[in-house]
């Protein structure tokens, strides 16, 4: 009787065949959920653009297979900053490191001052410091072609420090000043734009403010002779720095580099 029984209550021999089936499945999934080896992240900016690079010297990075000189990278400016929970900084100091090497006339061109300074920014800032810093960079190459490009299409006539100065050509300034603050902040961000040009868009209105008034007729009428003078004296000066200005805010950067490699030599 009691046999009988037990044969009743025992499962049949498929639903146990079911059951580990089933078992093992679930034990082969879960094992592949921890044992199978994760995608690979895209690699960065940084990574994309600039090999690994070998130290030579204190402080100083060159990148493997460049001819980067290591007096161009231990001559670069100082600033480079960031915070405490080490993002990168935007200030002019990182302003003037992209543009010493970029500006630099190093040999091999662009993508030689480039990869240089990729090697820099990768010694000198932590991982997430150095991926917004990349990032910038590749941001300001395109930066720097796109206002050439549009420089070129305002045909402006060269105008020296001292050359005369009409109010058609302020106005063709004036013109140029907007379309590159636009381009800057479409290419650069709002925040890089104002950090890195905003005293210099400043000092470019003051510029032509001062060259506006003194190209308007009968500026002085009333004056007396040594007030005049004294006047004339003192806007002097100001009008030449604002020419000088006005100058270097029409200069392309193949211009400003070819300075910049005349005065390092």
């Amino acid at each position: 009787m009691s046999s009988s029984s037990e044969k009743n209550l025992s499962p049949p021999r498929w639903r146990v065949a079911l059951a580990g089936a089933v078992g093992g499945s679930i034990l082969a999934a879960v094992a592949a959920v921890y044992l199978w080896p994760p995608a690979p992240e895209p690699p960065s900016p940084l990574a994309m653009q600039a090999p690994p690079a070998a130290r030579f010297g204190p402080g100083a990075w060159v990148e493997r297979g460049t001819d980067a000189p290591l007096a161009l990278l231990n001559g670069a400016p100082d600033g480079l900053a960031v915070t405490e929970d080490q993002h990168l900084l935007i200030n002019q100091a990182l302003h003037d490191v992209i543009d010493f090497f970029l500006l630099s006339g190093q040999p091999g061109g662009r993508s030689a001052q480039k990869n240089a300074l990729f090697s820099y920014l990768n010694g000198k800032l932590p991982p997430v410091a150095g991926e917004e810093a990349a990032q910038i960079v590749l941001q300001y190459l395109a930066y720097m072609d796109q206002h050439d490009s549009l420089l070129a299409r305002q045909a402006l006539p060269a105008s020296s420090p001292d050359g005369a100065i009409a109010s058609q050509y302020l106005e063709r300034i004036a013109i140029w000043q907007e379309q590159r603050s636009w381009l800057r902040q479409s290419v650069l961000g709002l925040q890089v734009a104002q950090s890195w040009y905003g005293d210099e868009d400043a000092q470019l209105r003051q510029a032509m403010a001062v060259l506006s008034n003194a190209a308007a007729p009968g500026s002085d009428a009333g004056a007396s002779r040594p007030t005049r003078m004294r006047g004339a004296m003192r806007d002097a000066l100001s009008e030449r720095d604002a020419r000088t200005v006005l100058a270097t805010s029409t200069k392309s950067f193949t211009a400003l580099a070819s300075e910049v490699q005349g005065r390092r030599q």
